[in-house]
Parts: structure tokens; sequence; C-alpha cells
């Protein structure tokens, strides 16, 4: 393991957890499979993006639609904005975003998840294991980047 694990107090974290781990090992991580992740969704025929999901109440494309959600968030969270937390409720802020973007046909959900899973991949291939020291504000308390 990477000699440059983020602990301690130099490091904000919340509370009632740390984390402990290799910002490089995680960050390759997280890119290889948003990375796999989109070429799967980049093949999926409209009936698929269509049909159920495992998620209750959610089609295929209404998972692409919480995952621009999530990517928007993680954005918010990233640059410090506040705004993230104000009335978020996990169990039905997801849902009301998803509920809220139904109207948006689900081909062009698709295209948008896309792009946005290019623009977190450049992000986080862009990231250095210095970033994990900023400060992310979320429901959790304050967390590494």
């Amino acid at each position: 393991m990477n000699e440059r694990l983020v602990h301690g107090p130099d490091v904000p974290q919340a509370g009632h957890f740390q984390l402990l781990f290799d910002p490089g090992t995680v960050l390759a991580a997280v890119v290889g499979h948003r990375r796999r992740f989109r070429d799967s969704v980049g093949s999926l025929t409209d009936e698929e993006l269509a049909s159920a999901s495992r998620c209750e109440g959610w089609t295929v494309a209404d998972v692409l639609r919480h995952g621009i959600w999530v990517d928007g968030t993680f954005r918010r969270i990233w640059s410090g904005e506040g705004s993230t937390l104000k009335d978020f409720d996990p169990r039905t802020t997801p849902n009301e975003f998803v509920e809220s973007n139904r109207a948006v046909p689900d081909e062009e959900i698709r295209r948008r998840y896309l792009s946005s899973t290019e623009d977190m991949v450049i992000e986080l291939e862009s990231a250095q294991s210095e970033r994990f020291g900023d400060p992310s504000v979320t429901p959790a308390g304050p967390v590494p980047w």
C-alpha cells in the first residue's frame, strides 16, 4: 500500500468515522468502474432503458437520472457549496430529482449521463492525492475530498 494514507488530524474527518485508504488506488478503481459502466450504458437499447431496474419503481433510465443527480451533488460538495445539504433527506431527495426529470426522454438522459460520466472521469483522473486533504461538507459531516 502507498505510504501516503489519508488519515490523522491534518485531514478533515467526520467525528463518527475516518477514511483510511490510498487515494491513488481508490481513484484508479473509481475511474475504471465509471468507464466500464459508461460503456455498458452506451450499448443499452431503448427497450432496455425503459425496462424495470432492481430499484423498486425505477426504470434503467431512472437509475441514470439518479446518477446524474449524484454527479452534480458530488461536484457541489467538492466546491464547498453548502446548499447541497439544505433540506437533504436520503430517503426522498434522490427520488424527487428522478421524478422531476422523467419528462426528459430516456435517450437524452443517456446522453446527459454519458457526458456527466466523462466529466467525472476527467475530474478524478486530474486529481492528485493531496486533493483528498481538501475538506468536503457532506450529510456525514466534514470528510476528505
